[in-house]
């Protein structure tokens, strides 16, 4: 679940995490509206957490 930017909106989208992730490494957009722009907030942790358990064993931290 992707939320907007916007404080008050909450405007949510489902998207899979690899489009996310995929829409992030694009170059960003400096017109953008803040209920344009979506952020990931982890919304999905509350729900489910073992996906996130098996993402994060390949996950390194920066030195």
């Amino acid at each position: 679940t992707v939320t907007t930017a916007n404080t008050y909106s909450y405007k949510k989208q489902y998207i899979k995490l690899n489009d996310y992730i995929s829409s992030q490494k694009e170059s960003p957009v400096k017109s953008k509206w803040g209920n344009e722009t979506f952020y990931w907030f982890g919304d999905d942790l509350l729900n489910d957490q073992k996906w996130l358990h098996q993402m994060l064993r390949y996950y390194k931290p920066p030195p």
